[in-house]
């Protein structure tokens, strides 16, 4: 699972540094990454708090947040970087939607 969300994270790593600024996502995986990994930059900018996978309940986020918490002290920007030029996303299925709200 946690080679799943590696991925994820490789596909919005661009050569120029930037990202996608439009997802057609299909279960919302990208844009929860992005908008998650957006939050926890500003906490871990204020207060160097990374998130506790531990602290969620199911493989899947505890994987995500494991890569967040491995990551953004590489690149402590990316993703809010990576909103300013966002125009958007379209989810593909209900479930994606469900996981975003």
């Amino acid at each position: 699972m946690k080679e799943y969300w590696e991925c994820t994270y490789a596909a919005l790593t661009w050569p120029d540094g930037k990202g996608p600024n439009i997802l057609v996502d299909d279960g919302g995986d990208a844009t929860m990454m992005i908008l998650e990994g957006s939050k926890w930059e500003v906490k871990y900018e204020e207060s160097q708090v990374l998130p506790d996978p531990s602290k969620y309940n199911s493989e899947d986020e505890r994987m995500l947040y494991e890569v967040l918490r491995d990551t953004i002290p590489t690149n402590p920007t990316k993703f809010r970087d990576m909103l300013k030029d966002f125009y958007g996303c379209s989810e593909e299925t209900t479930t994606g939607v469900h996981r975003l709200i």
